[in-house]
């Protein structure tokens, strides 16, 4: 067993951790700007987790083995009495069972999540304005979670196999725009706008058989129930599905919104 922690308060540092073995954990402490931390992995039950505080910091995850966690925080200083600004965080997971979060609080964000394997379970939150968030998963019984409060902002989520589950949110926050592609059979996709979001663009596609826009059964009184979910003004949906035994639910609450729903 190799356990490894580290801890710096830095400008401009470059920090790097590597283990290769079986139950490893890692994690890094950095404070300051423009900050590059890496955490390299390889082998099985991994634990790598980051903790970034200041602006135009860079961290990046590679986990290689089966039951890895890995999870990245950034934020602001206490002293800037603001979010974050320009961090960067990329993580990518290869192998069954991975645990992959990325936490954002700040402007002009960018999360990377990439899962490779079975069992993948990986989710963004960013809030404030103008930030990116991409999820990528390849594999079967992957979960895909994109959850965002601002302005600005845009999720891309892939996901390829089979029985894959996406979830996009964004809270309070006009001209987002959200892509989520599912390509196999029996993925679901919820994609919310909430509490007054306007000007927004949902873009869903779904290839494959027995494919459902929200969850099972696709209506009920909670949100996280509806396939797509508009509320506000001024948003424009597109959702296709290709295949066969689809299904589609959308609830709407507003003025000036477009939908477009194709099943082919």
């Amino acid at each position: 067993m190799r356990k490894i922690i580290l801890g710096a308060v830095a400008l401009m540092l470059s920090s790097a951790m590597f283990a290769q073995g079986n139950n490893n954990e890692g994690a890094q402490d950095v404070t300051g700007d423009q900050n590059r931390a890496f955490v390299d992995q390889n082998g099985n039950n991994n634990d790598g987790m980051q903790t970034i505080i200041g602006d135009m910091n860079r961290t990046y995850i590679t986990q290689v083995g089966n039951s890895n966690e890995a999870k990245s925080t950034q934020d602001a200083a206490a002293w800037q009495g603001g979010a974050g600004y320009r961090n960067y965080a990329e993580q990518l997971q290869i192998g069954n069972r991975n645990d992959s979060e990325v936490t954002q609080s700040g402007f002009y964000q960018q999360g990377f999540v990439t899962s490779r394997g079975n069992d993948n379970y990986a989710r963004i939150g960013q809030w404030n304005d103008h930030n990116y968030a991409s999820i990528t998963q390849v594999g079967n019984s992957n979960w895909s979670i994109s959850a965002q409060a601002g302005s600005n902002n845009r999720t891309n989520m892939t996901q390829s196999g089979n029985s894959n589950y996406a979830y996009a949110r964004v809270v309070n926050g006009n001209r987002n725009m959200i892509d989520v592609n599912e390509v196999g059979n029996s993925n679901i996709s919820n994609t919310l706008l909430m509490a007054g979001s306007d000007y927004n663009d949902i873009d869903v596609v779904q290839r494959g058989n027995r494919n459902t826009s929200g969850a099972i059964p696709y209506y009920g009184n909670s949100p996280d129930n509806y396939g797509i979910l508009v509320d506000g003004d001024h948003n424009n949906v597109d959702l296709r599905q290709f295949g066969n035994d689809n299904m589609a639910g959308q609830v709407i609450l507003g003025s000036n919104n477009v939908v477009d729903i194709n099943q082919h």
